[in-house]
């Protein structure tokens, strides 16, 4: 009998979040338009710095390059609204959510940020306006309780995002929406591309932190927050995963306040079209870890009336009426396994393949070169290194080329 056993050993592959786009005062110049890109800049220690020290930003198309006419820049004083999901299924881990956004509130506070909270199931509570008072939130977010209803299954998640970055409209500052959920939802009027759309035209960035007493089955087939994992970097936010360990809520707190410490913005010029799609951008600067939300949609910077008018239409507008089938990007990698354009136009409209786990993807043929030398070492026993050279691997151009190192181990017995 003869069994192969194979170790592949991969580098991790760098990751762009991509941005936010703002409709900004809406020059156009030679047929482009400005727009407001939310992006994160740390040090190679992955240490939040200045923006305004990091000078050499380059965002590209593409591969085109555009043309960065401004920043990066803080947006000033952090506005943050805080989403608990509240509803049946949660009643074992809203305690871990409750401490967690607590504990959040203090630091914000230390900050003089503003704030307020909310939490939805079947019915959405908020506690009021923005707010210094983050005591009073503290209190509030610690009434909470889970519903008890076992048969309403209404879980509104979108519907308080949505009214959860208007209430950010008109603010000035750094803005976001935190998110702390099992990700579901069910009844409510608005989906994940309208609120992408909304986050755009707003500047908000859109943060999740997955809570539940099980697991969410990873990012590449998740049964849980799906929309959410498509929503966040289009926002120019990030994900992170606890389920029901205290340890990792932390870790996840953490992240989330070093990830607002670090956002701030830049504005570029892009291409004034109208095609109604998502486009990939691609935001770097030598010597610093850059990460930026991995698009915007075109429809967020045509010349549109006033944005208290923009946001009233998106609320009442379904919102796929406006957008082409042919270049909306699709709802989950499984509407796209019978056909191969369809996925190829699902991730090259920032979607997530379920292999690939890729969004953005800039197509190019994936070649690799392998080398590798098997030796015996002792009678049934052969070990074989190698080493690959993939350029374009998972098929981005925007990635690569890196060498992964293999180790094989036949035995024959």
């Amino acid at each position: 009998m003869t069994v192969v056993l194979a170790v592949i050993c991969s580098p991790p592959l760098s990751t762009l979040y991509l941005v936010v786009p703002q409709p900004h005062s809406g020059e156009s110049d030679g047929g482009q338009k400005k727009v407001a890109l939310i992006i994160h800049v740390n040090d190679q220690q992955g240490n939040p710095i200045a923006p305004n020290s990091v000078k050499d930003i380059q965002v590209t198309e593409h591969g085109r390059k555009l043309a960065v006419v401004d920043g990066p820049k803080s947006a000033g004083r952090k506005q943050i609204v805080l989403l608990l999901d509240s509803n049946f299924h949660q009643q074992e881990v809203l305690a871990l959510e409750q401490q967690t956004a607590v504990e959040m509130l203090s630091e914000l506070e230390k900050e003089k940020a503003q704030a307020l909270v909310m939490s939805y199931g079947a019915e959405i509570h908020s506690s009021g306006e923005l707010t210094e008072d983050l005591g009073s939130l503290r209190t509030f977010t610690g009434s909470l309780r889970a519903e008890t209803d076992k048969r309403n299954e209404t879980v509104l998640l979108c519907e308080a995002m949505k009214r959860a970055i208007e209430r950010l409209y008109g603010a000035a500052g750094t803005k976001a929406v935190v998110v702390l959920a099992e990700g579901n939802d069910l009844g409510s009027s608005v989906n994940w591309k309208t609120l992408a759309r909304l986050a755009q035209r707003t500047r908000v960035a859109c943060y999740v932190i997955f809570f539940a007493n099980h697991s969410f089955y990873g990012r590449g087939v998740r049964h849980y927050g799906y929309y959410l994992v498509e929503l966040a970097p289009k926002t120019g936010g990030r994900l992170w995963e606890v389920g029901d360990i205290p340890g990792k809520a932390k870790e996840a707190a953490h992240g989330l306040l070093s990830a607002l410490d670090s956002q701030c913005f830049i504005e570029v010029l892009v291409p004034d079209v109208h095609a109604n799609r998502f486009h990939a951008v691609k935001v770097t600067s030598p010597g610093y870890q850059v990460t930026a939300q991995t698009g915007y949609f075109d429809e967020g910077i045509q010349i549109a009336p006033a944005e208290s008018a923009v946001l009233q239409e998106l609320a009442a507008t379904p919102p796929d009426d406006k957008i082409e089938p042919e270049n909306e990007p699709l709802d989950s990698p499984s509407e796209t396994s019978d056909d191969p354009r369809a996925m190829f136009r699902h991730l090259a409209d920032g979607g997530y393949g379920f292999l690939l786990g890729d969004g953005a993807l800039n197509y190019g043929r994936e070649n690799i070169v392998e080398a590798y030398y098997t030796g015996h070492v002792w009678r049934g026993i052969y070990v074989a290194p190698g080493l690959q050279r993939i350029v374009n691997p998972g098929y981005n151009r925007d990635r690569g080329p890196v060498l992964v190192p293999s180790l094989r181990l036949h035995l024959e017995l």
